[in-house]
């Protein structure tokens, strides 16, 4: 399935890429909808390139059917993001703790300033691999992640 979310913040892109860097915000983005247990695993700089890994699990209802197919407690993953800041891009592949012969996920970020301060444009792919199921689940987890971007975009908005 693939997905795009297009996003306003309030803050200069500056503050919004340290802020998505910083190990207390990631760590602030547990109280968010749909995803908790964020944990910021490592980043290291090397110019202009940013190479994180981040620990996220997913934290949203499902409905039985999809629990059939898939345990909700074991829906973890590590992102492992390349950002390059001097072009304001990131590529982000999504590495399942469980599932990962079920579950893939590739994406694309781009950060630029705007009149409001900053514009996020997130876009890739959701795939599962589930009988039946689904498609319906990527569907779960793509509201997961637009919802839990949204409430994203004010935290950056709010952070100090």
């Amino acid at each position: 399935m693939h997905f795009s979310i297009d996003q306003s913040i309030g803050r200069p892109l500056d503050e919004v890429e340290e802020a998505l860097f910083d190990e207390k915000f990631v760590a602030a983005t547990s109280a968010l909808p749909r995803v908790g247990d964020c944990v910021l695993v490592s980043a290291k700089r090397s110019g202009d390139v940013i190479t994180a890994r981040l620990h996220r699990r997913f934290d949203a209802p499902l409905n039985a059917a999809v629990r059939r197919a898939i345990d909700p407690s074991k829906l973890t993953w590590t992102e492992e993001i390349q950002y390059d800041t001097s072009k304001h891009r990131g590529r982000h592949r999504i590495v399942p703790d469980n599932y990962a012969d079920r579950v893939s996920s590739e994406y694309s970020t781009a950060l630029a300033p705007s009149t409001a301060g900053t514009r996020r444009v997130t876009s890739g792919t959701m795939k599962v691999r589930a009988r039946f199921v689904g498609g319906q689940i990527e569907k779960a987890i793509v509201s997961g992640l637009e919802e839990y971007a949204a409430a994203e975009a004010k935290l950056l908005t709010d952070w100090s």
